[in-house]
């Protein structure tokens, strides 16, 4: 019983992936086209360039307004993430009891298989030639 109720621990680095690729794709891609963010990194980085030789005091303040107005958005994108991913691994909500409980009469008629506390096999009927694997992750 002890194994049904234990939820295995979802490490940090696991979320990165998805939540970034959520964040891409379903975000980001959707409110600005890539083509039109490279343009405008493209434009940030020609010119922050071309304030290299010979600064003046002005020049110097333009070059750090680019460097800031760049970094910002990277590190609004870094902070989202890392917040997100913290909170899936986190704040993992426990399965429900009618979970454990399917899942704890599987395995005491040996229908289900608890594989290295990472995911678990339900193993079909016999006249059945399919299936299921759960993989634990945030509710």
């Amino acid at each position: 019983e002890d194994l049904v109720k234990h939820d295995p621990p979802l490490p940090i680095h696991k979320g990165v992936i998805p939540v970034v690729s959520f964040l891409w794709n379903a975000k980001i891609c959707k409110a600005i086209h890539p083509l039109k963010l490279l343009a405008v990194y493209g434009g940030l980085g020609a010119l922050y360039k071309s304030l290299t030789k010979d600064q003046t005091k002005d020049q110097k303040w333009l070059r750090g307004g680019l460097m800031t107005l760049g970094m910002l958005p990277i590190l609004g994108f870094s902070l989202c993430t890392t917040a997100a991913v913290l909170m899936f691994s986190k704040n993992r909500k426990a399965s429900f009891e009618s979970a454990q409980t399917f899942l704890l009469e599987r395995l005491e008629s040996k229908r289900a298989i608890r594989k290295q506390d990472k995911y678990d096999v339900f193993v079909p009927v016999q006249e059945q030639k399919i299936g299921v694997i759960f993989f634990p992750g945030a509710l």
